[in-house]
């Protein structure tokens, strides 16, 4: 997935709730393993379409009227 089009969404609890506490250098192993588990998630349903348009933008468009799921979300603990 281009990282240019991933946002990660702040962790404030009107955005996600229960969110566990975190600091130093934990929360980007944490984030950055969450991040990679998303992708991974997404890919899933994106690489048959990617093997048959290999535009990104096309392939996305062509999933989301597919109603594949383009978002995802992780809980790394």
């Amino acid at each position: 997935i281009p990282t240019s089009f991933i946002r990660v969404a702040d962790a404030s609890t009107d955005k996600k709730y229960n969110q566990q506490q975190n600091g130093g250098t934990q929360s980007p192993d944490v984030h950055g393993r969450a991040i990679m588990a998303c992708c991974e998630k997404l890919m899933v349903g994106l690489r048959p379409i990617l093997k048959e348009e290999p535009d990104w933008r096309k392939a996305v468009l062509r999933a989301y009227k597919m109603r594949i799921p383009l978002q995802a979300s992780e809980h790394i603990g």
